[in-house]
C-alpha cells in the first residue's frame, strides 16, 4: 500500500494576526508519496518562515531536521490496529535568531501517514518545492499504471459529474440548512470512491496541482468538500493522460487552480471571518464546477486531452478562459479580505517602537468621535434585506481589470426627510466594522453642525483609517511631523490630499475599505467654499465637472476621490437636493453607482415597515396583555401593525417617532389607546406634520394659551438655535429673564419621543431634521398657519442676552483653577479645564463665551443687549478671555470682537471704540493667552500700550504684576498678525503675494514652490499645494472678479486655477524658458498677461487658455524689474536696472509699441509699480531714493532721495489709489500719499527684519509684508499711519547701530548706522562721542580698525571705501573706487601697510595703505559673491571664501591663487576667523556649521577639520579669544555661541536676547563680549553670571533660573517642557536687557520693575485684593 506523509504546522500564538508561517524543506516534501512504507528513507528537513501578509520580507523562524523511518516507527507505534491516520508527537523547532525565549506556545510540527489503495509508483528524484507555499507533493515514483477500461472510466468520470453537480447544489443551500442535511455524509463517500483510483496516478497529477493537494489536508477538517473538489478535478486529468507540457490553456488553468489555493494553504489561519469562509466556499464550488465541466468534456470526446492545439475560438477553450478568471478573480478576493482583515482588525494589536511616538502624534489631530456610528441606530432585523444585498455586492465586487485605474468607488444613497437613510448607513457601517472593513464613518447632523462640519471629515477619517490600518498611521505621522500645522488646518483640501490621500497612497493595503458619509445635506461649515470643497472632492468634479468633450484631458488636475486607491469605497447618504445632483452629475460610471429610495418597491417598503412596527411593539404587547386587541379594534382593518404601517407613507423616520410615542413609559392602556387612536385620524397634512402636530398637542395641549405656546417655542426655540447640542440642564441655565427654573423640563420631559437626551445629561437634539424644519415653518400650507412655529431671529436675540448674563454673573477670576503660570497648555490640561467646568454645573457658561457673539450678529441693535455689554465690558472682559484660552478657543475672540464692534457702530460709540482697542488686544495676545491663561495678566496686560482702553480700565486691579517704567509703549503696533508657514530661509521665503479683492484670501508663493492660500484675518491655512518640481511656483496674481489665479514658475510656466477651488483651468502655458517676474489680469478678467526675467512678454485668453498674439522680446538685458499697469495698457520696465523704459498698448492687438526711455540711473533701479490709474509710474532705487514719473510726459514730479537709507526691496500701490508702500533693506517701511506722492510721517521700524515684499488688501485697510523666514505681518494701515506720523512728530528716532568694529586695544567702539553714518560710542556710558562721520550714500556692510588704532575703513553698498582718521573723525583721503558693486568686507594685513577688500562683483582687491592705491588687478577666481577674506602666514597669503562654496588660497605678493580651491562647505562661506597662533582657521557658512581647520595642511580634499554645528542659519561672525582657546559665533538665528576650540563643545548656553540677525560678536576681554544685530542695538555681555547686589536678589535669581529667551519672545528656563516667566511683545524685545547682558548702546534699554512682581505658585497674588 502505497502512503503519502505529511505534515502540518500548529502556529501557536502569532506575533500578529497578519503573520502566517511558511515552510521550505529541502530533499523530500511535507507530502510526499511512498510505495510502500519499507522504502522509506532518508532526512527530512523543514524550514518554517515568518510572513507578513501585507508583502513584507519573510524572516526566518525556525528549522526542523528528521529521520524519515524514525517518523515511521514513532506512527507505527502511536496508532493501532489499521489505523493509520494518527499524527506524531509534534516537535519543536529549533528556532532562528530573530525569535528569542521560546516557549510551550511556540509552533510545533507533526506528521502522519496517508494511505493510497493504489499500486505505489517506482521512484523517482526529489525537488525542493517553492518556498511561497506552505506544502508541496512531490513522489518517488514515475511508474504509470495500466490504463484502466474504457467503460470503467466513463463510469467513473459519470460519477465524479454527478458527485460534483450534487456538492454544488448543496454548498448554495444556507448553512442552517446544510448543517441538518445528510450531504456531508455523502460527499465524505463520494470524495473517497474518487480518490481511491487517483493515487495509482498520484504522482504527475499531485506534482501538476501540489499546491491543491496540499490544501486538502489542511481544509477538509472543516470542510469535508475540499477532498471532492480534489478528486473531482483530478480524475479527468488522470483518465486522460493529459500533458500539461503540451497544452498551454490547460496548464494555465493548472496553474490558476494551485495560485488560487496557494492562499488558502498559506492563509488558512487567518481566515476567521464568515465573510472569508464564504469565499472559500465559493472556490470550492468553482473548482467543483471546472472539475464537472473537464469530466463532462472526457464522457463527450475520450480524445479531449489529446488535442494539444485547439482553436481558441471554440467554446470549449472559451469555458477553460472562463474558470481560468474565475480563479483569479477568487484568488483576489481572499487575498483582499485576508489583507484587510490583516490590516484593519489584526493589526490593532501591533506594537513596534514606531507605534508609541506616532500615536501621541496622531491623538493631537482633530477629531470628532460623537460622528462615529452607532450600533442601536440602524435598521431592525430582515428589513431592507434587498438594499443590503445590493449594497453588499457593490462593495464586494472585484475591481475592473480593464487596465484603467478608476481610484475610489462611490454609492450614493438618496432619500427623502424621514426615509431611513441615515439608519441604513449606520447599519452598514456596525456590518462592516464587524467584519473588519470598516475604515471609518461620519454622520453629519444640523442639530450639530457646529463640530461636525466639513473642515472635520477628513481629519476624522484619517485619524479612523490610521487605528485601524497600521501603514496608514505610519505616513499619516510622516505627513504630520513634516507640517504639524496641518493638525488643525481647517483647509478641507488641504486635509484630503495630506491627510488622506498622501497616506493612503504610501500604504500597503490590498482589501476593500469602506468609508461611510451620512446625510451629505446637513453637512457644517465655516466658510461656504469648504463645504464646496469637499462636494468637488468627493464628487471628483476637479476632473469630471464637465463632459469630456469639455476638458483637456492632458492637463493635470486636482485631486479627488478618483486618485486614491481602488481599494476605497465611499458609502454616501443625502437628501436630493440640488447642488448635490449638479456636484455628482459627470462622476465616471465605473466609479459612482446611485439609489433612491423612493424607488424601491411598494412592496418591499410595506413589508420593511411591518417588520419594523411588529419589532419595536412587541415589547409593549408582551407585557400589556390585552392592548394588542384594543389596538386592533380601534384600527380600520382591524390589524394596528398594517394601520401604522399605511399611515406611515414609507416613512421610516414617521414610524420611528409613532413608536417613541407610543412606547414612553408611565402611560395607562386608556392612554396609550388614545395616543394610537390620535396618530390614525387625519388631517390635510402630510404624514410627517400630522405626526408632530399629534405629539405635540399631547405635550402642550390641544388648545394652548399664547402664554403656554410662548413658553413652549421659547424652549425648544433654544434647543433649535443654539449652535451646538446642550444638555437639558444647559438649556435651563440659557434661559429667558422671565422664564421659570422648571418650564424648560416640563416641556423637554413630554417630548422624549422627538428629542434624544431629554431625561439624561446626553445632550438634546431633534432625532430628525424634519422636525427642525417642521417648527421653523410658518405655515403648512396657504389656509392653515403653524401654531408651533419659532421664529430663530427671535431666539437669536433671547439667546444672545442669556449668555450675557451667563458671562456677567458666573465668569471669575482664576475660574479653572491654574497653580501656576509657569506651565504650557496642551490637549489634556484644555480636555481636563473643560470637565472641570461642566462636573460643576458651568457646561452652559462654556457655550455662553464661544457663542455669545455669534447670536449677537444675528440680532439688530438694541439697547437691552448694548445694556448687557457695557457691563461684559466693564467687568467682564478679561476674565472672558481668560476662559477662552483656557478651555482652547481664544481665537474665537477675534471674530467675536470684530462682529460686536459692527454691530454697535454707528449705535454705540463707546462701544465700538472698546472694540477697536479690545481688537488690538486679542490680535497681540491671543498666542500667549492660549498657551498659558495666567499671562493673560501677568504678560498681555502690563505689555499693553498706556493708551489702551482695557489697560486703563484693568492694570490698576493687578498691582503685583510687571511695571514697565521705561519704554513702554505709547499706542498700539500697527503689526495686528504674525503667521506664515516659518522656517529656513532658503526654503519658506515668500516670493509673491497677491489678495483676493474681498480680502478674505491672501495667496502666497514660498521659495520652496508651495502655494499658500491664508485667511488674513486669522491667520489660518486655507489651503497649500505646489504645481510641479521641475517648475516651481515664483509669482502669483488674482484677476480683478476674484474667480481665478495665475501662478508663474521658475521655469517660465502659467497655470490659471479657480480661486475657490483651486481647481486647474489651463495650464501650463509656456511663456519662455525664465522665472515670470511679472502677471496682470486685464481689467475684465479676460486676458492674463506676463513677463520674465529675459523681458519677454505674452497673453493669454482666460477662457480658453489660448495665445493672444505672440511672444514678444522688448529689450535685450535683464528684465528682472518689469511692471504692467492695472489697466494692461502700460508697461514699465528697468532694463539691468539702469535705465527706465515705456511701453504702450493700444488694445487692437498685443504688441507693446511707443517705446519710450525716460532716464537712465546710476543709482540703479529695483522696484516699479504704477498708480491705479496709470498715469504715474513710481520706481525704487539702491540707495533707498523713491522717484515719482508721469506716465504721459515722462517728467519726473517727485524725488525722494532719503526716505529710506537702504536698497527698496518692494513697492505696491493700494487699489483705491489712497497710498503706495515702500519697503527697503533698512528695516523700515515707508507710506505714501497716493495723491500727492509725498511721505506719510516717518518710515515704520519692521521689528529688525527686512520685509521683502508687500500686498494691500483692496480696501486699503490692510497692508501684508513678509520677512525673509516666511513670517507674514498682517499691518493696519490706520494705525501705520497714526504711528508714522507720531513718530514723525515727537521726531525723536535716531539712526540705529548695526554692524561694529573695535579699536585693537578693545576701548574705543564704532558702529555703523542705518542713515549710513558712523559713530563713536562710549563703552561705559553708551553715549556718543566725537562728531558723526558722513560719506557713504549707502548701506555700511563692514568696519576694520588698522593695527595702530589710526585709522577706520569703511565699506559700502555704493561700492566706495572710505578711509577715516579716528582722531579726526574725517576722510583722510578721498573714497577708493573701483569695485563694481557691493563692498561687503575689508580687511589690513598685520602690519597695517595693506587693506584687502571683498565684493559682490566676485573680486578681491589689494590696496597700499600709504597711497592708498590698488595694487595690480583684482584677484579674480571665485564664481559668486566674496564674503570674507584674511591675512595670514605673517601676511604672505590671502584666504578668501565666497558664495561659491569655496575657500581660495592666494600669494599676497604676485596676487595669483595656490592650489586649488577648498571646498569643505556645503554652503555659501560667510565669515571666518584665524587664530592669535596663526595655527586654526575657522571658516562658517549659510547653513549653520563651522570648520576648524589647519591652514598649513590646507589641500583641495583637506582631510584634517572639525565640524561645530551652531544651529541651520547663515553664520555672520566668528571671532576667536586673545589665548584662541575660544571661538565665538554669531547668527542669524538671533543667538550666539561660545565654543571650546579644542572639544569642540557649546560652553554654557547661548546668548539670547537680539531680536534680529547678530551681525557681529567679539571678546571685549576674556570675561566680557560685545555684539550687534540688524534690530540696532548694541550689546555688552558678561560671560558667565555675576553676583548681585541684595537688593536685585529676587530679579537675579529669576534671571538665572529663567535664563533663555525663545525667538518668539517667552522668557523661560531651560527645562523641557520649559517654565515660562513672561512674554515680550516685538516691540520691547531689541531693548530688553536680561540675564547676561549687561548693557545695551544705541538705544535707550527697557526698564521693568519687577520687584512686586507675582509669578509662579503664587501667580494669583496678581490681583490687588479690591473686588472685579
Amino acid at each position: 500500500m502505497a502512503v503519502l506523509l505529511s505534515g502540518r504546522i500548529h502556529p501557536g500564538p502569532r506575533p500578529c494576526r497578519c503573520m502566517s508561517y511558511l515552510c521550505q524543506h529541502d530533499l523530500y516534501a511535507l507530502n510526499a508519496v511512498y510505495r510502500t512504507r519499507d522504502d522509506l528513507s532518508g532526512s527530512l528537513t523543514v524550514k518554517i518562515y515568518l510572513k507578513h501578509l501585507m508583502g513584507m520580507s519573510k524572516s526566518f523562524f525556525g528549522t526542523l531536521t528528521e529521520d524519515i523511518k524514525t517518523i515511521s516507527a514513532e506512527i507505527e507505534a502511536s496508532v493501532s490496529g489499521n489505523d493509520v491516520h494518527g499524527w506524531t508527537k509534534p516537535r519543536r523547532l529549533v528556532t532562528g535568531d530573530s525569535i528569542e525565549n521560546p516557549n510551550d506556545s511556540m509552533p510545533t510540527l507533526s506528521f502522519k501517514f496517508i494511505p493510497l489503495h493504489a499500486p505505489p509508483p517506482p521512484p523517482r528524484q526529489p525537488e525542493t518545492a517553492s518556498e511561497d507555499s506552505t506544502t508541496a507533493a512531490t513522489s518517488t515514483s514515475e511508474a504509470r499504471d495500466p490504463d484502466p477500461a474504457p467503460n470503467s472510466d466513463l463510469e467513473r468520470l459519470r460519477k465524479a459529474k454527478e458527485a460534483a453537480q450534487k456538492a454544488v447544489e448543496s454548498l448554495k443551500k444556507p448553512p442552517s440548512e446544510l448543517q441538518k442535511s445528510s450531504d456531508y455524509s455523502d460527499v465524505a463517500k463520494s470524495a473517497a470512491d474518487l480518490l481511491a483510483p487517483v493515487a495509482s496516478d498520484a504522482s504527475d497529477i499531485m506534482e501538476k496541482m501540489s499546491i491543491f493537494v496540499g490544501v486538502v489536508d489542511t481544509v477538509a477538517d472543516i470542510h469535508p468538500y475540499a477532498k471532492l473538489a480534489w478528486g473531482v478535478i483530478s480524475l479527468p486529468f488522470k483518465i486522460g493522460k493529459a500533458q500539461l507540457d503540451r497544452d498551454q490553456e490547460l496548464s494555465d488553468l493548472v496553474d490558476s487552480i494551485n495560485s488560487a489555493y496557494e492562499n488558502i494553504s498559506r492563509l488558512w489561519t487567518s481566515l476567521e471571518q464568515d465573510y472569508q469562509r464564504k469565499i472559500v466556499t465559493k472556490l470550492l464550488i468553482h473548482s467543483t464546477e471546472c472539475g464537472a465541466f473537464l469530466c463532462e468534456e472526457c464522457i463527450a470526446h475520450p480524445d479531449f486531452f489529446k488535442r494539444a492545439l485547439r482553436s481558441s475560438f471554440t467554446g470549449v477553450d472559451r469555458k477553460i478562459q472562463d474558470f481560468k478568471s474565475g480563479f483569479k478573480d477568487l484568488r483576489d478576493d481572499l487575498l483582499r479580505s485576508t489583507a484587510l482583515e490583516a490590516q484593519v482588525v489584526g493589526q490593532k494589536i501591533y506594537t513596534s517602537v514606531r507605534d508609541t511616538g506616532d500615536q501621541a502624534i496622531l491623538d493631537k489631530l482633530n477629531y470628532v468621535a460623537a460622528a462615529d456610528f452607532g450600533s442601536k441606530s440602524g435598521c431592525y432585523p430582515n428589513t431592507r434585506v434587498t438594499l443590503m444585498d445590493e449594497i453588499t455586492q457593490w462593495f464586494e465586487a472585484p475591481k475592473s481589470t480593464d487596465g484603467r485605474k478608476p481610484g475610489a468607488s462611490i454609492y450614493w444613497l438618496r432619500g427623502h426627510a424621514g426615509s431611513g437613510k441615515s439608519a441604513i448607513a449606520h447599519t452598514i457601517a456596525e456590518k462592516y466594522h464587524k467584519e473588519g472593513r470598516l475604515g471609518s464613518s461620519f454622520f453629519f447632523d444640523a442639530s450639530n453642525s457646529v463640530k461636525r462640519r466639513a473642515e472635520d471629515l477628513f481629519s476624522t477619517i484619517a485619524r479612523n483609517l490610521a487605528a485601524a490600518i497600521p501603514s496608514f498611521g505610519e505616513a499619516l505621522a510622516d505627513v504630520i511631523k513634516k507640517s504639524s500645522e496641518i493638525r488643525t488646518s481647517t483647509s478641507v483640501r488641504r486635509q484630503f490630499e495630506d491627510l488622506v490621500l498622501g497616506p493612503a497612497q504610501k500604504s500597503r493595503l490590498e482589501g476593500h475599505v469602506l468609508i461611510v458619509i451620512d446625510a451629505l445635506d446637513e453637512c457644517g461649515y465655516s466658510l461656504v467654499r469648504e463645504r464646496d470643497f469637499l462636494l468637488d472632492i468627493l464628487s471628483c468634479s476637479s476632473s469630471c465637472s464637465a463632459p469630456a468633450s469639455a476638458v483637456d484631458q492632458s492637463l493635470p488636475s486636482r485631486f479627488s476621490l478618483k486618485d486614491l486607491p481602488p481599494n476605497f469605497h465611499f458609502f454616501l447618504t443625502s437628501r436630493p437636493e440640488q447642488d448635490l445632483e449638479d456636484a455628482f452629475k459627470f462622476v465616471p460610471p465605473v466609479q459612482f453607482r446611485q439609489q433612491d429610495l423612493w424607488t424601491v418597491s411598494d412592496k418591499d417598503l410595506h413589508n420593511d415597515l411591518n417588520l419594523y412596527h411588529e419589532y419595536r411593539l412587541r415589547p409593549l404587547f408582551v407585557s400589556r396583555s390585552g392592548l394588542r386587541q384594543a389596538f386592533d379594534d380601534r384600527s380600520p382593518t382591524r390589524d394596528c401593525i398594517r394601520a401604522l404601517t399605511d399611515k406611515a407613507e414609507g416613512l421610516f423616520q414617521w414610524a420611528f417617532t409613532a413608536s417613541e410615542f407610543l412606547l414612553e413609559k408611565r402611560l395607562l392602556d386608556e392612554e396609550l389607546e388614545e395616543r394610537f387612536s390620535s396618530l390614525l385620524i387625519s388631517s390635510q397634512l402630510n404624514g410627517l406634520d400630522e405626526l408632530y402636530v399629534r405629539i405635540l398637542q399631547k405635550v402642550v395641549g390641544v388648545d394652548a394659551s399664547a402664554t403656554r405656546l410662548r413658553q413652549f417655542t421659547a424652549v425648544l426655540g433654544r434647543v433649535l438655535c443654539v449652535r451646538t447640542p446642550l444638555p437639558s440642564s444647559d438649556i435651563q441655565a440659557l434661559r429667558g429673564e422671565n422664564e421659570r427654573e422648571t418650564t424648560t423640563q416640563f416641556f423637554l420631559g413630554g417630548m422624549g419621543s422627538l428629542l434624544s437626551g431629554v431625561s439624561s445629561d446626553s445632550p438634546v437634539q431633534v432625532f430628525h431634521t424634519s422636525f427642525r424644519d417642521f417648527l421653523f415653518r410658518r405655515v403648512f400650507s396657504e389656509h392653515r398657519e403653524n401654531p408651533y412655529y419659532i421664529d430663530p431671529s427671535d431666539q437669536e436675540r433671547t439667546l444672545a442676552e442669556a449668555c450675557l448674563r451667563v458671562l456677567n454673573l458666573d465668569l471669575q477670576f482664576n475660574i479653572c483653577g491654574f497653580q501656576t503660570s509657569y506651565a504650557s497648555q496642551d490637549a489634556e490640561v484644555i480636555k481636563n479645564a473643560k470637565a472641570s467646568l461642566r462636573s460643576r454645573g458651568l457646561g452652559h457658561l462654556i457655550y455662553a463665551s464661544v457663542y455669545w457673539a455669534d447670536h449677537i450678529a444675528k440680532t439688530s441693535y438694541n439697547e437691552e443687549l448694548s445694556s448687557l455689554l457695557h457691563t461684559f465690558v466693564d467687568s467682564q472682559f478679561l476674565h472672558w478671555l481668560e476662559l477662552l484660552g483656557s478651555i482652547g478657543e481664544i481665537y474665537v475672540a477675534i471674530g467675536a470682537i470684530r462682529s460686536t464692534t459692527e454691530w454697535a457702530t454707528g449705535h454705540d460709540d463707546k462701544l465700538a471704540k472698546f472694540g477697536k482697542d479690545a481688537g488690538k488686544f486679542v490680535s497681540n495676545f491671543a498666542d500667549v493667552i492660549a498657551r498659558s491663561p495666567p499671562h493673560l495678566y501677568l504678560s498681555a496686560l502690563p505689555f499693553a500700550p498706556k493708551s489702551s482702553l482695557i489697560s486703563q480700565r484693568y492694570l490698576p486691579q493687578f498691582r503685583d504684576t510687571l511695571n514697565v517704567k521705561i519704554g513702554q509703549q505709547q499706542i498700539w503696533s500697527p503689526v495686528d498678525l504674525v503667521f506664515g508657514d516659518r522656517g529656513d530661509f532658503r526654503t519658506k521665503r515668500v516670493l509673491s503675494m497677491a489678495y483676493s479683492p474681498d480680502g478674505t484670501i491672501l495667496i502666497a508663493v514660498t521659495n520652496n514652490g508651495l502655494v499658500w492660500l491664508w485667511n488674513p484675518s486669522t491667520g489660518q491655512s486655507i489651503a497649500s499645494f505646489s504645481e510641479t518640481e521641475a517648475s516651481p511656483a515664483c509669482i502669483v496674481e488674482i484677476s480683478p472678479d476674484g474667480q481665478y489665479f495665475a501662478v508663474g514658475s521658475q521655469r517660465g510656466e502659467i497655470v490659471l486655477r479657480d480661486i475657490k477651488t483651486q481647481r486647474l483651468i489651463w495650464g501650463p502655458k509656456r511663456l519662455w524658458s525664465q522665472k515670470i517676474v511679472s502677471l496682470r489680469f486685464s481689467p475684465d478678467s479676460e486676458k492674463l498677461w506676463a513677463g520674465d526675467e529675459w523681458a519677454y512678454t505674452g497673453a493669454w485668453e482666460i477662457s480658453s487658455g489660448n495665445n493672444v498674439g505672440s511672444v514678444e522680446k522688448l529689450h535685450s538685458d535683464s528684465g528682472d524689474h518689469l511692471v504692467i499697469s492695472i489697466d494692461t495698457t502700460c508697461l514699465a520696465c528697468a532694463p539691468a536696472g539702469k535705465s527706465l523704459v515705456l511701453f504702450h498698448w493700444n488694445g487692437s492687438d498685443t504688441t507693446w509699441s511707443d517705446r519710450r526711455t525716460l532716464t537712465t540711473f546710476t543709482d540703479e533701479a529695483f522696484a516699479l509699480t504704477f498708480s491705479p490709474d496709470g498715469q504715474r509710474l513710481v520706481s525704487g532705487h539702491n540707495s533707498g531714493a523713491v522717484k515719482i514719473w508721469d506716465v504721459e510726459s515722462g517728467d519726473l514730479l517727485g524725488d525722494q532721495s532719503a526716505s529710506h537709507s537702504g536698497q527698496i526691496c518692494s513697492l505696491t500701490s493700494s487699489s483705491d489709489r489712497s497710498l503706495f508702500v515702500s519697503a527697503s533693506f533698512d528695516q523700515t517701511i515707508r507710506l505714501w500719499d497716493g495723491k500727492t506722492g509725498d511721505p506719510i510721517g516717518n518710515a515704520v521700524s519692521g521689528f529688525g527684519e527686512v520685509h521683502r515684499k508687500i500686498a494691500i488688501s483692496a480696501d486699503g485697510k490692510s497692508v501684508t509684508t513678509v520677512i525673509a523666514d516666511g513670517g507674514i505681518y498682517v499691518w493696519d494701515t490706520a494705525g501705520m499711519k497714526q504711528s508714522a506720523l507720531l513718530d514723525a512728530k515727537s521726531g525723536t528716532r535716531e539712526p540705529y547701530p548695526s554692524i561694529i568694529a573695535l579699536s585693537p586695544d578693545g576701548k574705543h567702539l564704532y558702529a555703523a548706522r542705518s542713515d549710513h553714518s558712523i559713530c563713536e560710542y562710549d563703552m561705559e556710558t553708551g553715549a556718543e562721542l566725537g562728531t558723526v562721520m558722513r560719506g557713504h550714500r549707502s548701506r555700511i556692510w563692514h568696519l576694520s580698525v588698522s593695527s595702530d588704532g589710526t585709522n577706520l575703513v569703511s565699506c559700502s553698498s555704493d561700492t566706495t571705501i572710505s578711509i577715516w582718521d579716528i582722531k579726526t573723525q574725517m576722510q583722510t583721503n578721498r573714497p577708493l573706487t573701483g569695485h563694481t558693486n557691493d563692498v561687503v568686507f575689508t580687511a589690513f594685513n598685520p602690519d597695517g601697510t595693506l587693506l584687502l577688500s571683498c565684493s559682490t562683483d566676485r573680486t578681491l582687491r589689494i590696496w597700499d595703505t600709504t597711497s592708498w592705491e590698488m595694487i595690480g588687478a583684482p584677484l579674480t577666481g571665485h564664481t559668486a559673491p566674496v564674503n570674507c577674506a584674511l591675512f595670514f602666514d605673517a601676511g604672505k597669503r590671502i584666504m578668501s571664501g565666497s558664495t561659491d562654496r569655496t575657500i581660495r588660497i592666494w600669494d599676497a605678493e604676485n596676487r595669483i591663487q595656490i592650489g586649488e580651491s577648498l571646498e569643505l562647505h556645503t554652503g555659501g562661506v560667510t565669515a571666518m576667523a584665524l587664530s592669535p597662533t596663526d595655527d586654526i582657521v575657522a571658516s562658517a557658512d549659510t547653513s549653520g556649521v563651522i570648520y576648524l581647520w589647519y591652514p598649513a595642511t590646507a589641500t583641495s580634499s583637506l582631510q584634517r577639520h572639525h565640524i561645530i554645528q551652531h544651529g541651520i542659519d547663515e553664520i555672520t561672525s566668528v571671532a576667536f579669544s586673545a589665548d584662541g582657546a575660544r571661538l565665538l559665533s554669531a547668527s542669524a538665528d538671533h543667538t550666539i555661541r561660545l565654543w571650546d576650540v579644542s572639544t569642540r563643545e557649546l560652553i554654557g548656553r547661548p546668548f539670547e536676547g537680539h531680536s534680529g540677525w547678530v551681525r557681529r560678536a567679539f571678546f571685549l576681554h576674556e570675561e566680557r563680549i560685545i555684539s550687534s544685530s540688524e534690530h540696532g542695538t548694541i550689546r555688552i555681555w558678561n560671560i558667565e553670571d555675576e553676583s548681585e547686589t541684595p537688593e536685585l536678589k529676587p530679579i537675579g535669581d529669576s534671571q538665572r533660573s529663567f535664563s533663555r529667551i525663545d525667538y518668539d519672545g517667552w522668557v523661560r528656563s531651560e527645562h523641557d517642557p520649559p517654565r515660562l516667566l513672561f512674554w515680550l511683545p516685538l516691540h520691547y524685545r531689541p531693548i530688553f536687557q536680561w540675564s547676561r547682558c549687561q548693557k545695551i548702546i544705541g538705544r535707550e534699554a527697557l526698564d521693568i520693575d519687577f520687584s512686586r512682581f507675582e509669578h509662579g505658585e503664587r501667580w494669583m497674588h496678581c490681583r490687588s485684593s479690591m473686588e472685579l
